[in-house]
């Protein structure tokens, strides 16, 4: 022990009639009783030694402190209110391991992993490890994944809006929503529905080239070429080469001016 209570009253009460120099050499085996955990030999010239008794009032202050505060068995000097204490000191330390023991436990406890999963760099298969089977069996699932590990599915809601089902469209109809994107522009659902139903006016064809037409030449709204307007064929909404962009409340459209 490296430190103890030192109890005043107590003390006192048991000490009134010591001298100075027996007070200190009474404290000084204290200190040395304390600081071994265990009694002191019962060899009073190593006692005087360690105390540093140069005088002969000085061995006789050690010899008095160890007859009235120490009981002599086995070659040992014990003394009973240090031993209580000493005990004490221990049984808490070993308390307090017990008790960080227990809170690391809890915390490695609540400190269960997430369901890992280790995707190969082709992004095709992932294994996955249950963190609560303690045989640590793995199952095999087929989940397509993304560079992000993200699982990538098919937007059924979008698919069911478009007004035609080929890849060719709806990879350019993806290209567009990009651009607007890139432009700070992106679609709102309404005005998503609004494009697509005039684009199903158009025809597969016309739209798609409409679509490339506007990416390419930057345009906020979609636009057919001049070339695929120079042979005026009516749609099915009777009106020809229209824009198709944001409806202004005039019934006007953003971007420029409408062809007929």
């Amino acid at each position: 022990m490296h430190f103890y209570t030192h109890h005043i009253g107590d003390y006192n009460r048991d000490t009134p009639y010591l001298s100075l120099v027996e007070h200190g050499a009474y404290r000084v085996l204290m200190d040395l009783y304390y600081v071994a955990e265990r009694p002191l030999k019962a060899n009073m010239d190593l006692l005087c030694r360690v105390c540093k008794c140069n005088s002969e009032i000085e061995r006789d202050a050690v010899a008095l402190v160890v007859e009235n505060f120490f009981v002599e068995r086995d070659g040992l000097l014990f003394h009973k209110r240090i031993d209580g204490e000493i005990e004490n000191y221990k049984r808490h330390a070993e308390l307090s391991a017990q008790a960080g023991r227990r809170s690391g436990e809890v915390r490695r406890a609540k400190k269960t992993p997430s369901i890992q999963t280790n995707a190969p760099s082709n992004g095709k298969r992932t294994t996955v490890h249950d963190p609560l089977n303690g045989n640590a069996n793995e199952t095999q699932t087929n989940v397509e994944l993304t560079i992000n590990h993200k699982p990538l599915t098919n937007n059924k809601e979008e698919a069911a809006l478009l007004p035609f089902g080929s890849e060719e469209f709806r990879k350019t109809w993806s290209d567009w929503k990009t651009h607007r994107k890139e432009k700070r522009q992106k679609l709102t659902p309404s005005t998503e529905i609004s494009q697509l139903k005039k684009l199903s006016e158009m025809g597969e064809s016309r739209a798609i080239a409409a679509l490339r037409n506007s990416i390419e030449k930057g345009y906020q709204g979609i636009f057919e070429s001049k070339e695929s307007t120079s042979q005026p064929q009516r749609s099915s909404g009777g009106h020809y080469g229209k824009i198709i962009g944001e409806q202004r409340p005039d019934g006007t459209y953003i971007g420029a001016p409408t062809q007929y």
